[in-house]
């Protein structure tokens, strides 16, 4: 479960870190129909037979996306009672299912140690 918990973490540390970076997106389109898509490259266009030389059709679209404000001010939220209760209860399943699979040990063979008896006050003998 722990490790689980670290390779999610990785995820989204990668993905929050290009998303704030930020990806070119490179697109090109011949007579209107998309042909070659890339991603922090240019795309690769489509050329005539024999030569290097773009086609007149051909159109190449570069888009860069990021995420342009990553942290947000102000934050409104509205949850129906309806829908807190049904988060709980599900939350309750999950936890009951997924994190109660562990047995308890069982501890055979104990016996608790005496209860402490006070002689001094059963036999009524005090120190003067």
């Amino acid at each position: 479960m722990r490790m689980l918990k670290y390779m999610m973490n990785a995820f989204l540390a990668a993905i929050f870190l290009t998303a704030t970076t930020g990806v070119v997106l490179n697109k090109h389109y011949c007579m209107g129909n998309l042909k070659s898509v890339t991603i922090n490259e240019s795309a690769t266009p489509c050329a005539q037979s024999g030569t290097s030389i773009p086609l007149p059709c051909c159109e190449e679209i570069s888009q860069e996306l990021k995420v342009e404000e990553v942290t947000q001010v102000s934050f409104e939220f509205d949850l129906h009672p309806a829908l807190f209760d049904l988060g709980s209860i599900l939350f309750g399943l999950f936890n009951q299912f997924v994190f109660n699979h562990r047995e308890s040990p069982q501890i055979k063979n104990y016996f608790p140690p005496p209860p402490y008896v006070d002689f001094q006050s059963d036999y009524q003998v005090f120190l003067i």
